[in-house]
């Protein structure tokens, strides 16, 4: 998914969605989006293991998984969250970053 598409995306969100995230109210009492150029600047300052790490965070708080201590005592099952998406076989690069792979933009061709 593209930058222009989630901003697309969240430019239309539903009110109850909205309230659910926080997002200011209007004097009218509307939930207002924010802006396209907010998001961008937010996604850039995270950078793709910020989003990827605060994206897991907030899913596994919402999910009821709290942190895991350690060392453990032995073998143990701990918790996970499986989040629907796409694997690549080595993604994870020399540096420990996982870096987010979006399709190429479409590219026309002359008639």
């Amino acid at each position: 998914m593209s930058l222009v598409q989630i901003t697309d995306w969240v430019t239309h969100a539903e009110q109850d969605l909205l309230a659910a995230v926080g997002a200011r109210q209007d004097r009218g009492g509307r939930h207002v989006p924010p802006h396209p150029d907010t998001i961008e600047r937010v996604f850039s300052a995270l950078g793709a293991q910020g989003l990827a790490d605060h994206t897991g965070a907030y899913l596994g708080a919402r999910a009821g998984l709290g942190p895991v201590g350690a060392p453990m005592a032995g073998p143990t099952l701990l918790p996970a969250l499986a989040i629907d998406g796409k694997a690549i076989k080595g993604a994870i690069g020399t540096d420990g970053q996982i870096p987010i792979y979006s399709p190429p933009p479409p590219t026309r061709t002359p008639r």
